[in-house]
Parts: C-alpha cells; sequence; structure tokens
C-alpha cells in the first residue's frame, strides 16, 4: 500500500508520541513544529531531519533519550524536510529556528549545539565543523578524544561539514561562545547497542568540553 503524505507525517508523529509519553520534562510550545526537552540550556541537541519522509531515522528519538539521561536540552523537529529544511537558510524565521534563539540567550555559560543526522554506508561519523568556523579547537578535541576512546571512527570536515548557507551550526555558532558540531551518524550509532556507545561518548565529550570553562 502506498501512503500519501499525510499519512506519512501522522505515522512519524505516532511513533514520537510512544517514545515521549512518559517523559516528563518535555515541553510542547509548537507541537506541531518541533519537541523539545527542556534541560541544561548549555547543551542543545537538535535533530532537524527527524521526520519522515525521508527522515534521518532515529534521530528524534536518539536525541530525546540523550535529554532523558544526560540532562540536557533536545529540539527534535517535526516538519519533513520536504515541507521546510530545518537545516538550511529558508527556515529561517521557523518556530524551531526561533526556540534555538531563546535557548542560547538563555543560557549564562558556553553553549554547545550537537546537531543529529544520518547517513548511509560508512559505518563512521562524518563530524562537521562547518570548516572549523563552529567550534574552538580545544572543544573539537574533547569531542574527537572521546570517540577514539570509544572506539569510534570518525573523520572531520570531509563529506558532510556542515557549511552549506543556513544550517544550524554555520547559522548559530561562533567559536568559543556558541560551539557546534554537525553528527551524520551511521544507522549502526542510532540504535541497539552501538547507540549506548555513542551516548556514552558523547556525554564523556560534553564533560570535557565543560571542564574547558
Amino acid at each position: 500500500m502506498v501512503l500519501t503524505a499525510a499519512q506519512r507525517r501522522n505515522s512519524g508523529m505516532i511513533i514520537f508520541s510512544r517514545a515521549i509519553k512518559t517523559w516528563s520534562q518535555i515541553a510542547f510550545d509548537h507541537p506541531r513544529e518541533y519537541d523539545l526537552f527542556r534541560g541544561d540550556k548549555d547543551v542543545i541537541i537538535t535533530a532537524t531531519h527527524a521526520m519522515p519522509p525521508d527522515s534521518d531515522m532515529f534521530t528524534g528519538e536518539l536525541a530525546a533519550e540523550i535529554a532523558k539521561r544526560s540532562g540536557f536540552t533536545a529540539l527534535i523537529g517535526k516538519v519533513s524536510r520536504h515541507e521546510v529544511d530545518l537545516n538550511r537558510k529558508v527556515s529561517d524565521y521557523h518556530p524551531f529556528r526561533k526556540i534555538i534563539c531563546k535557548l542560547i540567550k538563555g543560557s549564562t555559560k558556553r553553549v554547545l549545539i550537537i546537531d543529529l543526522h544520518g547517513k548511509r554506508g560508512s559505518n563512521y561519523i562524518d563530524m562537521g565543523t562547518a570548516n572549523g568556523k563552529s567550534i574552538g579547537k580545544d572543544s573539537l578535541t574533547a569531542f574527537t578524544n572521546a570517540f577514539s576512546l570509544a572506539n569510534i571512527e570518525f573523520v572531520v570536515d570531509k563529506y558532510f561539514k556542515g557549511s552549506l548557507n543556513g544550517t544550524v551550526i554555520s547559522t548559530f555558532c561562533v567559536p568559543n561562545l556558541v560551539n557546534g558540531i554537525q553528527l551524520e551518524l551511521p544507522i549502526e550509532l542510532r540504535c541497539n547497542t552501538g547507540k549506548r556507545v555513542l551516548m556514552n561518548a558523547i556525554d564523556h565529550g560534553v564533560k570535557r568540553f565543560r571542564d574547558e570553562t
């Protein structure tokens, strides 16, 4: 059976509601636009392409689980990239982007944005820093060391740099003030046991990032 766009959208929202219905920290400011899990304002986990069709599978669930486990803030897009791509300049005035601005302004500490995406094929992480413009060198080292210690393979600014006009990290990040990395994750690190390894590495990287201040 071929689903219509509306049916695919509704099925995606059902998946999200099942995943998060027991998590009390959720705040539905714009329930049709995004899900916001309120946590520490200095670490924001974003998932811009979480909604089908053509979604980065499991990135929304992963962002929410990281927020629940580690006490960070998570912002999950609930519109398909076919409606509006939340990781491009066309979404500048979308509520998803406005809430990022509010979160940054509301933090009294250095901010870190971790933008989650999914990729096919290779089994390593493509880490984007907008060619070094979205994060300071020491802050980047906090995460490259954390991934290395977890035996997670990665490359930096090789294929997916996050440098296109309007990406989350190229729009909001200024190194050492608002830092950001874009993580293009293979499916193995978005679900099952690989997800646990990734979350431990992210926790380790965030701790090192915070220790810099």
